[in-house]
């Protein structure tokens, strides 16, 4: 550490030393990532059952929007899926965990990694890949 301060003076370091007993090096929402309850605020009620913190990869395409259960996605390793008139090809890593969404053409298709209900509060009219008619 003091090697760095010496090169570079102008640098901020960030200190563990808050005033606050508190263990940082413990991640504070390891039992909420656990749990399958939990929905947060204003979310209560909108879900049933313990869906509500599947984690999924919320894809968009021409202005409509997808989840994608990543659970779902592990469990097939790759499959495809024709959405908002692109077919998708979902390819999972099982060794690195890593996620990749491609079009047709071979090209990458962003994602959202995001619990179920944050992308379906954050996209009301989404759909839901594994569900009758989707």
């Amino acid at each position: 550490m003091e090697e760095v301060e010496e090169k570079h003076p102008e640098t901020v370091v960030l200190s563990l030393d808050t005033g606050y007993d508190r263990d940082y090096s413990r991640d504070p929402y390891e039992g909420y990532y656990k749990s399958r309850r939990g929905v947060i605020g204003f979310f209560r009620g909108l879900l049933e059952g313990d869906e509500g913190k599947e984690l999924v990869a919320g894809v968009t395409v021409n202005g409509k929007a997808k989840a994608y259960p990543l659970e779902k996605l592990r469990q097939l390793g790759k499959t495809t899926d024709t959405f908002a008139g692109k077919t998708l090809t979902f390819t999972f890593d099982p060794v690195t965990g890593d996620l990749e969404v491609t079009d047709a053409e071979g090209s990458r298709i962003p994602y959202i990694t995001a619990y179920w209900f944050v992308w379906t509060g954050a996209h009301r009219e989404t759909k839901r890949f594994g569900q009758a008619g989707n």
